[in-house]
């Protein structure tokens, strides 16, 4: 009877805690120990790249003509989620001699990403080569509908180098194109094959984003004390 009752104290607060359902549909087949580490670790930000909360990394876009900078955190927004919300700001793809690390928004696009997953992104295969994986749902237009079929889908893939010596930490990203209504693996296919490559070619002058759809970035900042991986 308790364990019964943990469940769905746990169940109802992780779909609570999401500002949509869609992470809880696959509950029936969790146990009650999955159920509570993912709500754990979704209050603590582990689901997310590991910024750490309130920390701002430097970004930069890798293999643009032109390079795009901006900044990357995770911040609490109640408004979408009660687990802090992977904010990214990037330049927009736009000649300036006023470049920076948010230093100046004006010319910046501003990015809201709720970390759902490390787990149903992708293949185990492709985790267990050592890229972390994470689904994410995009919130940087807002939506008022919470119907699974307006939501709107990434799939972001990452590898993390610790420079102690320097006193940094070091995060190459790639962010899939936006997918409406529903996940799709194949969003994450190509993501970690071309992070891989040592010989990726230059995307065209005033663009930002890959032919597939994707962003490429390299993110720098101060290790976090309370969030590893």
């Amino acid at each position: 009877m308790m364990e019964s009752l943990i469940r769905q104290f746990y169940t109802f607060f992780y779909i609570v805690l999401f500002s949509s359902w869609v992470a809880a549909i696959k509950f029936e087949a969790l146990t009650d120990e999955e159920i509570k580490n993912q709500t754990l670790s979704s209050l603590m930000g582990k689901l997310c790249p590991p910024f750490g909360l309130g920390v701002r990394f430097e970004v930069a876009t890798i293999q643009t003509e032109t390079t795009m900078f901006g900044c990357a955190y995770l911040e609490h927004k109640t408004t979408i989620s009660a687990a802090p919300v992977f904010h990214l700001w990037l330049e927009r793809p736009e000649k300036t001699n006023n470049h920076g690390h948010c230093k100046d928004m004006s010319n910046m696009d501003r990015f809201a990403f709720e970390c759902v997953s490390k787990k149903e992104p992708t293949k185990n295969k492709e985790i267990s080569k050592g890229w972390n994986y994470v689904k994410l749902i995009d919130h940087s237009q807002p939506q008022i509908s919470q119907n699974i079929n307006d939501l709107v889908f990434r799939c972001a893939v990452y590898d993390v180098k610790d420079a102690p010596a320097q006193g940094v930490k070091i995060i190459r990203m790639a962010i899939s194109k936006p997918s409406k209504g529903e996940m799709h693996e194949d969003l994450c296919d190509s993501l970690s094959r071309n992070m891989a490559k040592n010989d990726l070619p230059y995307i065209s002058e005033e663009l930002r984003t890959w032919p597939d759809g994707s962003m490429y970035l390299y993110m720098l900042g101060k290790p976090p004390l309370d969030v590893k991986g």
